[in-house]
């Protein structure tokens, strides 16, 4: 979980674009939430995907747009600009939000 932290914390510093420490502006959130997806190997296990996954050189391509799509729809309801949140509160939304996604990292 240490490392988890540490990825998360680097990402908070290195996405807040006016230095400030918070996640403030929404294209703060998508970034950070985007760049933590994946480097966290999130994987959507959906009915919906299964069929494109049958053909190898589609499969990938479709998962990527799959999870984009999953993380704009989760991202959709932050209200940033009026409601900061700090490293804490960014990360148990995180970890609250996207909880139910399976992780591929060893």
């Amino acid at each position: 979980m240490y490392l988890s932290i540490s990825i998360v914390a680097l990402t908070v510093l290195l996405f807040s674009q006016d230095f400030s420490g918070t996640m403030n502006s929404f294209e703060e959130a998508s970034h950070m939430s985007t760049n933590l997806c994946f480097v966290f190997k999130y994987d959507i296990v959906s009915e919906e995907v299964q069929p494109f996954r049958n053909n190898a050189h589609a499969s990938q391509f479709v998962d990527t747009l799959f999870l984009l799509f999953q993380i704009s729809m989760r991202i959709s309801s932050l209200d940033v600009e009026n409601s900061p949140m700090n490293f804490e509160e960014f990360w148990e939304w995180f970890q609250c939000t996207f909880s139910d996604l399976n992780t591929n990292m060893h």
